[in-house]
């Protein structure tokens, strides 16, 4: 017999097996209709199909890493979703600050739209919602540029180091020495970062807590800043923002820049 929640499980399945999403998996919800496919991949968050009497809605949420990039290119994701799928078919909602896109299709009879999956052809098409859709916001989302965090930015650069350091012998080293001399410009790369905004409070009430003796090493801070002529301390989250950590005071130390480089690439971090 097929069942809503058969057609649920032959769709993620079809998309598994037939594109780049592999790491779809069932979670329930309380009502039967609604199976969630989920997927934590690179741009999206809970795709999902909802079998309803009224119709089959297909859908899923931005990832923070690009929910920015489609607040501020809004019209340009609307228009591609649209001209894939139909003006009358695809909204796009906001929750909790996330965009949401939704692609619904109205049924005229529940039950014969369960029984025809029978016939394999709408579990393939519901597949084929699921890749389709995505595959517009990914490629939207790649041509537009990544929001990337100032940490990642810098971990980018760090791996390119770790694999020269691997890579190159004391002859590599010596050439290079003698050869990087010249006044070449460097090439320019636009980045589109993505920031969080920080308390100021919490950075003052930190420094204040440290008494300008680093959290870490327990050392009197380097040396003083040149603004105001207090312990220079830098103020690391301990979970970081960009990992869902939050910007409160238990969340952070007041450390020197030694230990800050230190527990972001130390060896022992």
């Amino acid at each position: 017999m097929i069942t809503v929640r058969t057609i649920i499980e032959e769709t993620v399945n079809y998309v598994t097996e037939n594109s780049i999403y592999k790491n779809l998996y069932i979670k329930p919800r309380a009502k039967e209709y609604a199976n969630i496919p989920q997927y934590k991949g690179k741009w999206f968050l809970y795709p999902s199909i909802d079998i309803r009497s009224s119709g089959v809605d297909t859908s899923f949420w931005f990832s923070p890493e690009a929910v920015s990039i489609f607040h501020n290119n809004k019209n340009l994701f609307s228009h591609a979703l649209s001209k894939k799928f139909g003006k009358d078919r695809v909204f796009i909602r906001k929750r909790c600050g996330y965009a949401v896109i939704v692609k619904f299709d109205k049924l005229n009879n529940k039950e014969l739209f369960i029984n025809d999956c029978e016939n394999i052809k709408n579990i393939h098409s519901l597949g084929e919602q699921f890749i389709d859709m995505m595959e517009v916001c990914d490629d939207l989302v790649s041509m537009l540029g990544v929001y990337r965090s100032q940490q990642e930015l810098e971990e980018e650069t760090e791996r390119g180091v770790e694999q020269l350091n691997e890579e190159w012998t004391n002859e590599k080293q010596i050439e290079f020495l003698q050869k990087n001399i010249g006044h070449e410009l460097p090439e320019q790369e636009t980045v589109q970062i993505i920031r969080y905004k920080r308390n100021p409070a919490v950075v003052v009430a930190a420094r204040w807590r440290a008494d300008g003796h680093c959290e870490e090493c327990k050392k009197p801070a380097p040396f003083k800043r040149q603004s105001d002529g207090k312990p220079f301390l830098e103020v690391h989250h301990i979970h970081p923002l960009s990992q869902g950590g939050v910007d409160k005071i238990d969340n952070v130390k007041a450390i020197c820049p030694n230990c800050h480089r230190k527990l972001h690439y130390g060896i022992d971090q």
